[in-house]
């Protein structure tokens, strides 16, 4: 049987019980700072797409009212779907605790990917 050690909430630390031969526990502790810095690195990442995307997005609206719109309407929609998932997805990520890091990062690549295969509907070269 395992503990586990809970710092301000958060899971920090597994803990094994005492060998009964020895009377010795072993206690592995996660280091809360390198969580902290590829989190950081990671949403300094996903910043960068994000705003790639927000570029693209607003170039391509600004194009497509100057020149009418040439694209069917079923696309255009799966764009902005795709697009306002990403911007939500960026959001639920920026605020992510530890405990929902991994679920938020991973709704948010899926989403990018979904925005990535809209847009290559629209724009084939990138």
């Amino acid at each position: 049987m395992s503990a586990l050690l809970l710092v301000g909430g958060t899971a920090v630390a597994g803990a094994t019980p005492a060998n009964p031969a020895t009377g010795v526990g072993v206690m592995l502790v996660a280091d809360a700072n390198d969580f902290a810095a590829q989190r950081d690195e990671y949403i300094r990442k996903a910043q960068d797409e994000f705003q790639e995307w927000q570029n693209r997005m607003s170039q391509w609206t600004d194009e497509a009212k100057a020149n009418g719109g040439k694209i069917s309407e079923e696309t255009r929609q799966n764009l902005d779907k795709a697009w306002t998932d990403v911007e939500a997805n960026w959001r639920k990520l920026q605020a992510a605790a530890p405990q929902t890091w991994d679920k938020a990062r991973a709704s948010f690549e899926e989403a990018s990917e979904r925005m990535k295969s809209a847009w290559e509907k629209i724009q084939p070269r990138g």
